[in-house]
């Protein structure tokens, strides 16, 4: 693809530097919020869980970053890069989700008896991967067409209905409701992007050229 020029290089950095922005404002709100309505022995668990949850979603996230900038270098493949990227995503989210499922309450206790409350924040969270999934997968067909306003525009809505989502169900379900408000706004996004996402995995022709190498948040 053609080199990008300064001005295009520099939007798109403006782009990413702000989406990041409101990522890591979700990471980093959750926790502080927690501990601010709940306390924080009760944000223990929670930013236990949470961390996992984090790692996890850094793996997705590095998935979208290896298509995006194989997509960029080699179009003429990119059909088959991004198979190959549902299929990766789809068996690491599938496994996932399960394993939390069913292993959440044993790696829960053996950070003792405190830590039990995770167990229900680390499902919930698990229960939004698939959707993060989906967001992943189109962020980084923006990235590849570049589009860059639903790049911060997706990332915003995402931040903001996690927050506000916490700040009304963390003292009607304790710390569960910081995990079900960010498991919220995921599933909302991801509602919203899947259309498009579907149409950008059927077509034959290749976004525009020109490698754009973010991460995926």
């Amino acid at each position: 693809g053609g080199a990008l020029s300064r001005s295009a290089a520099l939007r798109y950095s403006g782009a990413e530097y702000l989406g990041g922005i409101f990522q890591q404002a979700t990471v980093n709100l959750m926790p502080i919020l927690v501990a601010a309505m709940v306390g924080l022995e009760a944000n223990a668990a929670f930013a236990t869980a949470w961390i996992a949850a984090s790692a996890f979603d850094l793996a997705l996230a590095s998935v979208g970053l290896s298509f995006t900038v194989e997509g960029a270098t080699d179009q003429d493949a990119l059909a088959e890069l991004s198979r190959r990227a549902v299929r990766l995503t789809a068996a690491m989210t599938g496994v996932g989700v399960i394993a939390v499922l069913v292993l959440a309450p044993y790696a829960m206790a053996l950070l003792g008896p405190g830590y039990q409350g995770g167990v229900a924040v680390l499902r919930v969270l698990a229960l939004a991967m698939p959707f993060r999934a989906v967001i992943i997968l189109h962020l980084s067909f923006m990235r590849l067409s570049r589009r860059l306003g639903p790049i911060v525009a997706i990332q915003a809505a995402s931040c903001a209905i996690a927050v506000a989502g916490a700040v009304v169900a963390l003292p009607r379900i304790g710390i569960a409701g910081a995990a079900l408000g960010y498991a919220v706004a995921q599933g909302v996004v991801a509602v919203m992007v899947l259309p498009a996402l579907t149409r950008e995995l059927r077509q034959d022709r290749t976004p525009n050229s020109g490698p754009v190498t973010g991460g995926a948040r």
